[in-house]
């Protein structure tokens, strides 16, 4: 009868957006459920589909590339924390990548924030380089988005 609680609680949890395996666990864990309880319950949920770390990860990284403000290390970083699996998160960013120039992303992060490159100093340069450091895009990533050379 527990577990039914158990896994009512994960289903109520799962309803309004994916999660990620590890994220309902302890979420059934703050609400006090006992460790068998959990496993009975997610093992529910796992055989009725209801969670799949690797669509999630798919999906999380392409949804976070295709906005273009993260780049793959800050995507990364936040699916590590989400519970995912590093080699589920390597094959999630390898295959969002496919589709996402990482390069064109920082360009149109720059765009976004309506930043002129050409006004930059080395201290403004050095803070935008910091900016897009922290969202996750690689340095040659950077290095070639603050090159300032326009496709157009």
């Amino acid at each position: 009868m527990k577990t039914d609680k158990c896994y009512d609680a994960a289903l109520k949890y799962l309803e309004t957006r994916p999660r990620t395996y590890y994220e309902t666990v302890k979420r059934l864990k703050e609400r006090g459920f006992e460790a068998d309880e959990i496993t009975r319950a997610m093992e529910l949920v796992l055989k009725y589909g209801y969670i799949d770390d690797k669509q999630y990860a798919q999906e999380y990284a392409l949804s976070r590339i295709g906005t273009g403000n993260f780049g793959p290390r800050r995507i990364k970083q936040e699916l590590r924390l989400k519970g995912i699996d590093g080699a589920l998160i390597d094959g999630a960013i390898a295959r969002a990548m496919e589709s996402h120039d990482e390069t064109e992303a920082a360009k149109g992060f720059i765009m976004k924030k309506r930043v002129d490159l050409s006004s930059l100093d080395i201290k403004g340069r050095k803070r935008l380089s910091d900016m897009l450091a922290r969202r996750g895009f690689s340095y040659s990533a950077i290095k070639t988005a603050l090159s300032g050379e326009d496709d157009e």
